[in-house]
């Protein structure tokens, strides 16, 4: 299914914006307190670093758990790095897979690579929104894929350029998990760092 849904074309994105405004108030500007010290166990791909998330195990030297999700998420068995929940949904075991596409996809092209989806079976899709990764830019989208047995999963794609390489990041879980299950990409994101 076009590489799942053209490796799901995700990579992802945790976009970030960033405001300041003074204030004309006498009072002291309000501090925050530091950032703790992660304690959860470092993950690393090609490219990048991040942490694993709390009940998701690593599976990327899991040949059988990368040809599994192969077929279904446009890994094609490339995936640099696959993240699996500890626990299924109907059977489902759900994932995030970060792939490196065969070829570079330009800044302008990515909102169209994700729509591409749709030509290979995803429904429900989104409008591409702008996303960034660690301040690498790209494009995100969400859908929905109706399995052989009639299940449904929904993706999150998250595509980003970086480094003359275009990163697809794809959460893909059981449709009633997509909630409850999301605060792991946005973990893996938000600590993602460039090397």
């Amino acid at each position: 299914m076009r590489a799942r849904v053209l490796c799901a074309v995700a990579l992802a994105a945790a976009a970030s914006a960033c405001s300041s405004s003074k204030s004309s108030s006498s009072s002291p500007p309000a501090t925050t307190a530091a950032p703790t010290t992660t304690t959860l166990p470092p993950v690393s791909a090609q490219g990048f670093t991040s942490v694993l998330p709390p009940d998701w195990t690593n599976k990327t030297q899991d040949t059988t758990a990368i040809s599994q999700v192969a077929p279904t998420s446009g890994t094609n068995g490339t995936a640099i790095l696959l993240l699996q929940p500890n626990a299924t949904a109907n059977g489902l075991v759900g994932h995030i897979s970060v792939n490196i596409a065969p070829q570079p996809v330009a800044d302008a092209d990515i909102p169209a690579y994700l729509q591409s989806a749709g030509s290979h079976g995803a429904t429900n899709l989104s409008t591409p929104v702008a996303k960034t990764i660690a301040g690498a830019s790209g494009f995100e989208i969400t859908y929905t894929v109706t399995q052989a047995d009639g299940t449904t999963t929904k993706n999150d794609d998250i595509v980003v350029n970086h480094g003359g390489q275009t990163y697809d990041v794809i959460y893909d879980v059981p449709t009633p998990q997509f909630d409850s299950l999301h605060s792991a990409l946005d973990l893996l994101l938000t600590n993602w760092a460039w090397t």
